[in-house]
């Protein structure tokens, strides 16, 4: 398997922290927990268990990551919804789980727009990773970016993981140079079976394959696919 880095600039312990303080004190900062969370989960590749540099020792540890991240954005999500004052505590509990992974991964990617007429706050796509190790570049971008193609094609994009439930794949049988997989994202905060981490794992499985198959069928296995995650724009806006 191909490791693909994580969208986010930095992810630590004492980052996610940080933001949890945030959330204590100022309702919208739950957005940026959840667009952060969001990007690690999909994009965080790891190696099978047999590999030695694996940061998982089992594939129950792994299965148990991912459902801790489940647990961080599912409080997060309540929070910004203003359900319970006291499920700020069930948010610092999760995330004070979460660090007990030692899964972090700390990384600094250079970030470009995507366009130069794409600008903040808009943001229809950044790239996060340069391709120079995981094997492909990897972008997440809302509508504005996807149904460009003259920026699809300068960029090299050529796999769309669609991360929204409804919106369409606007070259989808019209261009077969590009391939798209449905991602229902927000089926993370509300459809996964809570009483079981297979549920959890089961949920990235598919998009782990889609992605690994895409990165593997080049004869490099480097640097030749390139990815644009299509979130909506107010989940993409939100980690700017």
């Amino acid at each position: 398997m191909v490791q693909i880095g994580e969208l986010s600039a930095s992810i630590t312990p004492l980052n996610i922290n940080q933001m949890t303080r945030w959330v204590n004190t100022k309702e919208e900062h739950a957005g940026k927990i959840i667009s952060l969370m969001s990007e690690y989960c999909l994009c965080q590749r790891v190696k099978p268990v047999s590999d030695p540099k694996t940061p998982f020792a089992s594939e129950a540890d792994y299965i148990a990551a991912l459902q801790s991240h489940h647990q961080v954005m599912l409080a997060a999500v309540k929070c910004k919804q203003n359900v319970d004052p006291a499920l700020a505590d069930a948010l610092d509990g999760a995330v004070a789980e979460m660090s007990k992974m030692r899964t972090w991964v700390s990384a600094t990617l250079a970030r470009m727009i995507l366009g130069a007429s794409l600008t903040r706050p808009v943001g229809a796509g950044e790239i996060f990773s340069d391709g120079s190790k995981q094997g492909a570049q990897v972008f997440i971008g809302n509508q504005t970016a996807s149904v460009q193609r003259d920026i699809l094609r300068q960029n090299g994009i050529t796999h769309v993981v669609n991360c929204t439930s409804d919106m369409a794949n606007a070259f989808q049988g019209k261009d077969g140079s590009i391939a798209y997989f449905r991602f229902d994202l927000y089926k993370f905060f509300s459809a996964l079976d809570l009483r079981s981490h297979r549920g959890v794992y089961e949920f990235f499985v598919p998009v782990f394959q889609w992605i690994d198959e895409a990165v593997e069928s080049g004869p490099t296995r480097r640097g030749l696919v390139a990815m644009l995650l299509f979130l909506r724009a107010e989940l993409f806006s939100v980690c700017l």
